[in-house]
């Protein structure tokens, strides 16, 4: 099995995979769900209910482009309460 990666560099603040161009973070989400969907597909084929995937991008503080599962509202949300922590 042979795995295709897109370029990527480490996020120290985020802890995460971050992508430096809009091109880049597209084509790995696009990735991403297609793997999650092939996987839910051999495992369990009867529905995908409750299967976490990730369907959007959001840029960082550092200006990097990460991938996300939460909706736009509730990430935002999460964000003004992470940087009210941080102050």
């Amino acid at each position: 099995m042979s795995f295709k990666t897109v370029s990527h560099v480490w996020c120290e603040p985020c802890n995460k995979r971050g992508f430096e161009d809009e091109h880049d973070a597209e084509k790995a989400l696009g990735r991403a769900r297609a793997r999650r969907e092939r996987w839910a597909d051999q495992n369990n084929p009867a529905s995908r209910r409750g299967m976490k995937r990730e369907n959007r991008i959001y840029e960082c503080p550092e200006g990097l482009l990460h991938l996300t599962e939460q909706s736009r509202r509730v990430h935002n949300s999460r964000a003004e309460r992470w940087s009210e922590v941080a102050a």
